[in-house]
């Protein structure tokens, strides 16, 4: 399912199997939200369920950023202009990873304990 969301005229790529890009939401929600929910430790749980948001927020805007690049990228004055939403996208990721370092460590000391 494609996103209908417009960012400054923006419009996402649409994927190329709309149940593809639903599977890999619901993949996200069911593996990452769920299963923090269910975690017995506040802590934990709330780490999960916030980089699962995250890693939704990236989807959604890797979508736009497809979109974008699809619209544009004609020239490198064009990219140029893409570069600030790249960053943005970097930084998600980075968030991302950051949060995922914590699960993994919360995991670790969880079992150990």
């Amino acid at each position: 399912m494609a996103v209908n969301v417009e960012l400054s005229g923006i419009t996402p790529a649409a994927p190329s199997n709309g149940s593809e890009s639903d599977a890999h939401e619901k993949r996200i929600k069911d593996l990452m939200i769920i299963e923090s929910l269910t975690c017995g430790n506040p802590l934990v749980a709330n780490v999960g369920v916030v980089n699962a948001k995250l890693m939704l927020y990236a989807k959604r805007y890797g979508d736009l950023l497809d979109g974008a690049l699809q619209q544009s990228a004609e020239t490198l004055t064009d990219l140029d202009d893409m570069v600030p939403r790249i960053d943005g996208y970097l930084r998600i990721t980075k968030l991302i990873e950051r949060f995922s370092m914590l699960q993994v460590k919360f995991k670790a000391t969880t079992e150990s304990a």
